[in-house]
C-alpha cells in the first residue's frame, strides 16, 4: 500500500516537474519573440494600409527574373546533353526563350482584361470544362514520358501538359466557388461541396495518367484554399485525412513510388535511387559560392533531368548557397506581393484567387527544393519559372498576369476618390485619378454581388449535401420512390379532395333519397287520396221507402238528412202552407227562414273540413268541390263514428234514386210533412254532432268564429219558423 502511494506521488511530482519545465520554456519561447511579433504586427498594420503601387513592379521583377534566371539554368544544365547527343547546345533554351516572350506577351495581354469577368458563371465553368476536356484527352491519346501518361502531342513535335494549365482553371474555379458560399465553417459540407466535384475529378484523371507529384500538388492547392476561406479546423482534417489516404493507396499501387519513397530514408543502392544521390552530392559539392556558373559536374550524364526537375540541384552546385537563396528571395517577393494584394482587396474572389495562386506556386517550388535536398522522395516535380518546360513556364507567367491584374484592378480597402489636391504633385493625382477609374468598375460589381448575396440570406449558393441528395427528403431515391416531401403533399391533397368528393356524394345520396321518399309519400297519399274520393264517389246511400207518416221520424233518426234534403223539404211545406192561407197573406216571409235554418248548418257542417287560412264556402258551392277540399286521407264513415271534422254520412251528394225519391215526396204532400218532422228531429242532432267535432280538434279560425253568433241565430229563427208552421 506504500510502495503504490509512493508511486503515485512520484508520478505526480514528475508531472509537475515537466509541466513547470514546458512552461519555462514557453514564457522563454514568448520573450524571445515578442519583439519579432511586433515588428509583424506593425508590417500587417502597414499592410492594410499602404498602397499597391508597388506591388505590379515587384510581381514584374520577381516573375521575369525567375523566368530569365530560368532560361540561363537551362542553358547551363541543358548543353552538355545536347552535344552528347548531337544537338546544338541552344536547342533548349531557345525553345525556352520563345516560351519566355510568349508567356510575357499573355500574360500584359491578362493584365488588361477586367477582373469582373471572373465573377461571370459560364467564364469559370468553361474554364474548368476545358480543363476536364484535355486532362481526359491526355488519358485517351496522351503520350507517356518517364512512366507517366501527361502529355498531349500535336502536329509539328509540339507536346503540351494540360495538368499545368489545368492549376490555374481549378484555382479559378474553386475561388469562385467559395466567394459564393460565404461563411463555409458552419458545415463541412459547404467546405466540401460542391468544390470537390471540379478537384476530385481532375486529381482522378491525373491519377490515371501515373502523375503523382501533380496530384499531390493540387491536393495542397484545395486544402489551402478552404483554409482561406475559413474551413473549421475540424473540416481540414478530416478532408486532409482523406487526402492523405488517397495518396498512400495510389502510392502503394506501384512498387516504384515505394521504393523511391522508402529509399529517401534508409540506405538507396538501387536504381532509383541513382537520381536522388546525384542531386545531394551537387548540393554538397557547390558549398557556399559554387563551383562557378556552367562548371557543374553532375550535368555530364551523372544527374538524370538536370534542366529540368532537378535545376535546383545545378544551381546550388554551380552559384552554391548565395545561388539558393537568390532564388528562395524571388519566391518570397513573389509570396510578399500575393499577401500585400490579399491584405488590400475588397473582393473575396480576388483575395482567395490570390492565395490559391500563391500557394500552387510555393507549394510546387517547396516539393521541388525538398525532393532535391533528399527530404522528399523523387516525385518529378518542376520549378516554377526556372525548370525547362514550355507548359510549366506558361502557366507560371499565365499566374503572374493575373496576379497583375488584381494589383491594378482590385478595390482597396477603405479607398476614396483622390480629393486632396493641394499637397500632391500633377503626376500624382493623375495617377491617383487613373488607379480610381481603374478600380471602380469592380467595385460596381462588388456592390451588386453583395446586394445579391444579402437578398439569398448571406450566400449565393446553397449548401450540396451528397447523403441527403441520395438518402434525403428531396432525393432523387425518395422521388423515385414517391417519399419526397412535395410528392406527400401531393398525395395528402389529392386524398382530402377525394374525401371532399365522397361527402359530397355522400350528401347529394342522401339529398336524392330524401326527395325520393318525400315523392314516395306524395304518391302513397295521391293514391290513398284517390282511393278515398273513389270510395266516396261509390258509396250508394240506403234506400228509403214510402212509409206512413208516423214512421218518418225512425227514419229521420237511422240516417240525418243533409242541409239541400232539408231545405227542399222546407220549401215544399211552406208551398202547402201557402196554399192552403188565404190570397191576402204574404207567403214568402217563411222562405227567408228556411234558408237561414239551412245555411248555418251547412256551413256549421262544412267549416271542420277546411284547411287552415281557406275562405269560407257558401251554400252554394257545389258538393263535388266540398270533397275536394275534405282533409287528406279522410276516410267515409258513419255518422256516429265518424272523426272530427269529417263530413257525416247524411252530407253525401244525391243518387240519382234520391232524386227519385224526391219527385216522389213533392206529389206526395203527406209525405213531405212527414220529412219535414223529421227535418225538426235531424236539425239539432246535426248541431250537437257539428259542435261536438270542432271540440274534438277542427280548426278554429277567424272566420268560423266570427260566424258562430249569426249562425246560431239564424238556426234558432228557422226552428221557429218551423214550429210556426207545424
Amino acid at each position: 500500500m506504500s510502495t503504490s502511494a509512493s508511486s503515485e506521488r512520484s508520478a505526480s511530482s514528475a508531472r509537475s516537474t515537466e509541466s513547470g519545465r514546458w512552461a519555462s520554456l514557453r514564457a522563454g519561447w514568448e520573450d524571445f519573440s515578442a519583439p519579432f511579433r511586433a515588428r509583424a504586427g506593425r508590417l500587417y498594420r502597414r499592410g492594410l494600409k499602404a498602397d499597391l503601387w508597388d506591388v505590379p513592379v515587384m510581381l514584374l521583377v520577381t516573375t521575369l527574373g525567375l523566368a530569365i534566371f530560368g532560361c540561363i539554368m537551362v542553358l547551363s544544365a541543358s548543353s552538355v546533353t545536347m552535344i552528347s547527343q548531337g544537338q546544338s547546345p541552344f536547342s533548349q533554351v531557345s525553345s525556352q526563350v520563345m516560351f519566355l516572350v510568349l508567356g510575357v506577351i499573355a500574360m500584359a495581354g491578362i493584365t488588361r482584361i477586367p477582373v469582373g469577368v471572373y465573377h461571370k458563371e459560364f467564364v469559370v465553368n468553361a474554364m474548368l470544362i476545358a480543363a476536364l476536356v484535355m486532362q481526359f484527352a491526355v488519358v485517351v491519346v496522351g503520350v507517356e514520358v518517364n512512366g507517366n501518361r501527361n502529355w498531349l502531342k500535336f502536329p509539328g513535335g509540339v507536346q503540351i501538359q494540360p495538368s499545368e494549365f489545368s492549376k490555374l482553371a481549378i484555382i479559378m474555379w474553386l475561388a469562385w466557388v467559395y466567394s459564393r458560399h460565404g461563411d463555409i465553417s458552419r458545415s463541412i459540407w459547404r467546405t466540401l461541396f460542391p468544390s470537390i466535384y471540379g478537384v476530385g475529378a481532375l486529381v482522378l484523371l491525373i491519377m490515371l495518367g501515373g502523375d503523382m507529384g501533380t496530384a499531390m500538388v493540387y491536393g495542397f492547392i484545395f486544402v489551402g484554399m478552404m483554409w482561406l476561406a475559413g474551413a473549421s479546423r475540424s473540416s481540414l482534417l478530416k478532408i486532409g485525412g482523406a487526402f492523405a489516404a488517397l495518396a498512400l493507396v495510389g502510392v502503394l499501387s506501384s512498387a516504384n513510388r515505394v521504393a523511391r519513397i522508402f529509399g529517401v530514408w534508409g540506405s538507396c543502392t538501387n536504381a532509383n535511387c541513382d537520381q536522388a544521390n546525384s542531386g545531394e552530392v551537387a548540393l554538397t559539392t557547390g558549398g557556399f559560392l559554387g563551383v562557378g556558373l556552367g562548371q557543374s559536374r553532375q550535368k555530364y550524364n551523372y544527374l538524370a533531368e538536370a534542366h529540368n526537375d532537378y535545376i535546383f540541384a545545378i544551381i546550388g552546385e554551380e552559384l552554391g548557397l548565395l545561388g539558393t537563396l537568390a532564388v528562395l528571395l524571388l519566391y518570397a517577393g513573389l509570396v510578399y506581393c500575393a499577401v500585400r494584394i490579399m491584405l488590400r482587396t475588397t473582393d473575396p474572389l480576388v483575395r482567395l484567387a490570390t492565395g490559391g495562386i500563391m500557394i500552387w506556386l510555393t507549394s510546387q517550388a517547396i516539393i521541388n527544393m525538398g525532393m532535391v535536398s533528399r527530404i522528399l522522395p523523387v516525385i518529378g516535380v518542376p520549378l516554377p519559372f526556372v525548370s525547362y518546360g514550355g507548359s510549366s513556364l506558361l502557366s507560371s507567367l499565365f499566374a503572374a498576369g493575373l496576379l497583375l491584374a488584381f494589383a491594378r484592378q482590385t478595390p482597396l480597402r477603405g479607398a476614396t476618390a483622390p480629393s486632396n489636391i493641394e499637397t500632391q504633385s500633377a503626376r500624382e493625382v493623375r495617377r491617383a485619378n487613373a488607379d480610381w477609374h481603374r478600380r471602380t468598375p469592380l467595385q460596381i460589381v462588388l456592390n451588386q454581388e453583395e446586394a445579391a448575396r444579402a437578398a439569398a440570406g448571406g450566400h449565393l449558393l446553397k449548401e450540396h449535401n451528397p447523403l441527403k441528395v441520395v438518402f434525403g427528403p428531396e432525393s432523387t431515391l425518395r422521388r423515385w420512390l414517391g417519399f419526397a416531401p412535395d410528392q406527400q403533399r401531393e398525395l395528402a391533397r389529392m386524398a382530402r379532395e377525394q374525401q371532399k368528393d365522397q361527402e359530397r356524394q355522400a350528401r347529394e345520396q342522401q339529398k336524392e333519397q330524401a326527395r325520393l321518399a318525400r315523392e314516395e309519400a306524395a304518391r302513397v297519399k295521391a293514391e290513398q287520396k284517390a282511393a278515398a274520393q273513389k270510395q266516396k264517389a261509390s258509396q250508394k246511400p240506403a234506400p228509403t221507402n214510402a212509409t206512413p207518416t208516423n214512421a218518418a221520424p225512425k227514419k229521420a233518426s237511422a240516417q240525418p238528412r243533409t242541409g239541400q234534403q232539408a231545405r227542399v223539404a222546407q220549401k215544399q211545406t211552406a208551398q202547402k202552407v201557402t196554399a192552403a192561407k188565404p190570397v191576402g197573406q204574404k207567403p214568402a216571409a217563411q222562405k227567408p227562414a228556411a234558408q237561414k235554418q239551412a245555411a248555418p248548418k251547412q256551413t256549421v257542417q262544412q267549416s271542420p273540413a277546411q284547411p287552415r287560412g281557406a275562405q269560407p264556402r257558401t251554400a252554394q258551392q257545389p258538393a263535388a268541390q266540398k270533397r275536394v277540399q275534405q282533409p287528406r286521407g279522410a276516410q267515409p264513415r258513419s255518422a256516429q263514428h265518424r272523426p272530427s271534422g269529417s263530413l257525416p254520412a247524411g252530407l253525401q251528394p244525391l243518387h240519382p234514386e234520391d232524386r227519385q225519391r224526391r219527385a216522389q215526396r213533392q206529389g206526395n204532400p203527406q209525405q213531405g210533412n212527414s220529412r219535414q218532422g223529421a227535418q225538426r228531429q235531424v236539425a239539432p242532432r246535426q248541431g250537437a254532432q257539428s259542435r261536438g267535432a270542432q271540440a274534438k280538434g277542427a280548426p278554429k279560425n277567424g272566420v268560423q268564429q266570427a260566424q258562430r253568433p249569426a249562425q246560431g241565430a239564424a238556426r234558432n229563427s228557422a226552428q221557429r219558423g218551423t214550429r210556426k208552421q207545424g
